[in-house]
């Protein structure tokens, strides 16, 4: 024990105690606080030092003027803490001490997690408010889980704690703080604590402590249950026990931005996933913008309920978005009304659309609604709507008015489909039924195409156009 006593000793004065730059505080915790005096000598000011505690002390580290600075009339907080100086407008750097730093204490590192504190309780005295008073040699009694006691009592169920980092030296539980108040003890990381602190005249209080783990490496994380530097990495074993899977903040380097995450496949040489602002795939040419980037290639998937299959929310070749278990219909082509078209004796286009390639998946369709009017004449007029040059109907009529209709196809195999008409008005109102096509071709560039044949005595006028897929 006298030689761990001494090795600690001789660490943690052999160039490692540090109060920090001025800004920022090294090993001793507290807070740096530079502020001005009030104009007024001995009035309240109020600094802000967010230890998360009630502070053990304050030093004054600079002035430039002969000055004291006391304890104001307002009790201090975890936050805030009110002084007063004897001068006006002096200029002062503090440093509000949150507790001390015990030199027989090891250093953090990976293996177990190390509490410090200070035992202490707010008094009342001519000084002021809310004034600490140590608890020397306090009883420090520490257990297991996250339930308070009442106030007054001491906690139940004592946990294991130790003396070292490696959770090696065993530690009486209850044990007593040294005669300033200071405590500390380790315990295994990753786990919730209470700490009771009792002694002589003092009424019993607790608290609760989430143990972190804190990586080896300098400069850690200040806060959080694990708490790594920004090299180091969480590593799981691969399944085939080949090699090490890592998890790790990505530093800017390409394409990649800085304090991302970054996993690393297997092999230690392909990044995988990383998230940050941005969730990036790993396929090659993802989109640029966007919280989620994928390539074309890539879709998000979801285990059905079944957990027989997935059900996949991705794009066509034709940048279409296709849900595999059906959805809500997507607008592929609309056209508004146009001029009245006058017959010449041959067939004349009053709608097309180009269907894309492997636009419609097997099983799935796409509905097709127009509306025209034969605005003008009395005479025949026959109307052909085709795809692929298939003959989907072929009507002739000479009454005139407004007809609506609306076609459903679906994909029922390579080069086979089935189609169902509805219509009203018009020429085309007795336009309904069904039929099965055996000469189509999905995987190519279909033309959807509308025709009319009438004399040029007659007009035609479009409507209205759309064409919706269903998925």
């Amino acid at each position: 024990m006298l030689k761990t006593v001494y090795q600690n000793f001789i660490q943690v004065l052999n160039g490692n105690v540090g109060f920090g730059d001025g800004t920022i505080p090294d090993n001793i915790s507290g807070s740096w606080i530079n502020v001005v005096a009030p104009v007024a000598p001995n009035t309240d000011f109020t600094v802000n030092h967010n230890l998360q505690r009630l502070p053990v002390g304050y030093w004054i580290m600079q002035k430039d003027r002969a000055c004291d600075v006391y304890t104001g009339s307002v009790a201090a907080t975890t936050t805030q803490l009110t002084l007063r100086a004897t001068v006006a407008s002096a200029v002062l750097r503090l440093f509000i001490i949150g507790f001390l730093l015990s030199i027989f204490a090891s250093r953090s590192e990976a293996q177990g997690a190390q509490h410090l504190n200070f035992a202490a309780v707010a008094v009342n005295t001519s000084a002021g408010s809310g004034v600490l008073k140590v608890i020397p040699s306090a009883v420090i009694t520490v257990c297991n889980g996250v339930t308070l006691p009442p106030s007054g009592s001491i906690c139940s169920g004592t946990a294991l704690i130790f003396a070292d980092n490696a959770l090696t030296l065993s530690l009486s539980n209850p044990f007593n703080a040294d005669v300033r108040g200071n405590y500390t003890f380790y315990a295994a990381a990753g786990q919730n604590y209470v700490v009771s602190v009792s002694g002589v005249g003092v009424t019993t209080y607790s608290y609760v402590w989430i143990a972190p783990f804190v990586g080896g490496s300098p400069n850690p994380a200040q806060s959080g249950t694990i708490r790594l530097a920004n090299n180091d990495a969480i590593n799981w074993r691969n399944a085939a026990n080949t090699n090490d899977n890592s998890l790790r903040v990505t530093i800017a380097t390409g394409n990649l931005p800085a304090d991302a995450l970054q996993y690393t496949a297997p092999a230690g040489v392909t990044p995988g996933v990383y998230m940050g602002a941005r969730f990036i795939s790993n396929s090659s040419t993802v989109a640029l913008g966007g919280v989620l980037g994928l390539a074309s290639i890539d879709s998000i998937n979801w285990r059905n309920n079944a957990n027989n299959a997935d059900i996949s929310f991705s794009k066509t070749a034709n940048d279409l978005l296709v849900f595999s278990s059906g959805g809500p219909s997507l607008l592929l082509n609309s056209q508004v009304n146009s001029a009245a078209i006058t017959g010449n004796g041959a067939p004349q286009t009053v709608y097309l659309y180009q269907i894309p390639a492997n636009t419609v998946a097997n099983l799935k369709g796409f509905r097709l609604t127009f509306g025209l009017n034969h605005s003008l004449g009395a005479g025949n007029v026959t109307y052909i709507l085709s795809l692929l040059g298939v003959t989907i109907f072929n009507v002739t009529s000479a009454a005139g008015g407004s007809s609506a209709v609306q076609v459903t196809f679906m994909n029922t195999g390579a080069t086979t489909g089935t189609a169902t008409i509805f219509a009203s008005g018009g020429g085309l109102a007795a336009l309904q039924g069904s039929a099965t096509y055996t000469t189509l071709s999905w995987a190519s560039l279909q033309n959807l195409l509308l025709t009319f044949n009438a004399a040029n005595t007659e007009q035609v006028t479009p409507i209205q156009w759309v064409v919706e897929l269903i998925q």
